[in-house]
């Protein structure tokens, strides 16, 4: 039997009904929990799905501020722009709508308001933390902090008695597998004094087992160390040694301690003057005898450098006058690297020294960067913004969208390169803010 063309009008338009046309459903208009289904929540004008964190939503986004509990963003929240959020949100950095904020203590609590939307947890982690120095106690201590920004750790406790010790403690770095720290501290294991030479200690992901490694001398002379870098076996580090004005490079078991052996010596192969000393020395992920460092030799100007060390070959990095190479600037696949220089944040070819592409240019005048580092494959880079010799903030830059956002870590030390990394284990197993190899009273 045919009907009518007005009743099909009629079943055709009842069943396109959407279910945010329907009466307390998801995503339906509301003005309080009643509107809504008894498994939803009214929030920001909407009927939604009630949550505690971002991975509870389908959506990945917890919306709450510090008057409202969480409900989960709707599809619709997702690939905002400005003005074309809801009641009570604004675009967030991730282009998904968010709670509106001047500051954090109009979001829940523990969540940062950045950019004028709280968010609790920054947008698409990548399962990583970022290894940093901090003063946030009052004085300078590491920590870990997800490169979502939703916790940080503090993994040691004393590392500095005041400020002026500051400097005293520099570079953490993870091995490749996250098993180990190395870091530099100016603390002599004999007798426990301070200073500004560095020695290269050691420690678990969550600050256990502090053990001291390496120090530079030389006929009983004492020499500061410029920069830690691991293997990609996860067992040794390279280091410089600094003698003023001759450097070279160092190998060491750092799980085994015995007699490093020099590995790179530019005394013994360069005839330039002055010689290409070596500062910050980074290995590439995949090829242990490709090397970047800084070129810092005494009188002269800074530049990087890469050499190989097989051959003793150094090459120069062009246009690339830094103050030192970023702690772990290589791509995880070694075929490429970054490095932040003045206003602007540049990846390098690995293959070709004269391929450089600009990923980030800083608009805010007087504002620098500094220490740019990878995270995960290669999609995200992480990196620091400075003014007046303060660090501002760690920023993140996503190279597929062009996007950046910061971090919300404004309390890092403007001499300490943060390194992002993949942890074997929860280095706070009881949420207390405290890593478990310095917490008084852990869950055990």
């Amino acid at each position: 039997m045919r009907l009518p063309v007005l009743v099909l009008l009629v079943l055709v338009l009842g069943g396109c009904s959407s279910s945010e046309d329907a009466a307390g459903a998801l995503g339906a208009p509301c003005a309080s929990h009643g509107d809504c289904d008894s498994a939803l929540s009214c929030g920001f004008g909407r009927c939604r799905s009630k949550c505690d964190a971002n991975a509870a939503c389908s959506t990945h986004a917890c919306l709450s501020d510090a008057t409202r509990p969480g409900v989960c963003a709707l599809s619709g929240d997702q690939g905002c722009t400005a003005g074309g959020c809801g009641s009570g949100l604004v675009c967030g950095a991730d282009d998904v709508c968010r709670p509106a904020c001047s500051d954090a203590s109009e979001c829940a609590l523990g969540a940062k308001c950045l950019s004028g939307a709280c968010f609790n947890g920054l947008p698409g982690s990548e399962d990583g933390w970022l290894l940093h120095g901090s003063t946030r106690t009052g004085r300078l201590e590491l920590y870990a902090t997800r490169d979502d920004g939703s916790r940080s750790v503090r993994l040691t406790d004393g590392l500095t008695q005041n400020t002026d010790q500051d400097g005293m403690v520099r570079s953490p770095i993870a091995s490749p597998d996250g098993k180990h720290i190395a870091f530099q501290w100016g603390r002599d294991p004999n007798t426990g004094a301070m200073d500004f030479i560095a020695r290269v200690y050691r420690m678990d992901p969550d600050g256990a087992n502090l053990t001291f490694l390496v120090m530079s001398e030389q006929a009983g002379e004492k020499y500061a160390l410029t920069g830690v870098s691991w293997l990609p076996d996860s067992r040794h580090i390279v280091y410089g040694q600094h003698v003023p004005c001759v450097d070279s490079l160092a190998k060491l078991d750092a799980i085994n301690p015995g007699t490093p052996e020099t590995i790179f010596d530019p005394a013994a192969t360069s005839t330039e003057d002055p010689l290409p000393a070596v500062g910050s020395p980074a290995i590439n992920p995949v090829d242990p005898d490709d090397l970047l460092f800084s070129n810092a030799p005494c009188g002269s100007g800074s530049y990087t450098r890469r050499a190989n060390l097989k051959t003793q070959q150094v090459v120069e990095v062009p246009a690339t006058a830094v103050s030192k190479v970023p702690q772990d600037p290589w791509a995880p696949d070694g075929t490429e690297f970054v490095i932040a220089f003045e206003n602007r944040v540049s990846v390098i070819s690995a293959g070709d020294l004269s391929k450089s592409e600009t990923l980030y240019v800083e608009q805010e005048e007087d504002v620098t960067l500094r220490f740019a580092t990878y995270g995960n494959d290669g999609r995200r880079i992480y990196f620091v913004r400075v003014a007046g010799g303060a660090a501002l903030d760690v920023t993140v830059y996503e190279r597929a969208t062009g996007k950046s956002w910061s971090l919300g870590i404004t309390d890092l030390n403007a001499s300490q390169p943060p390194d992002w990394t993949r942890l074997p284990i929860d280095p706070d197993r009881d949420g207390d803010g405290l890593g478990n190899g310095i917490d008084p009273t852990p869950d055990g």
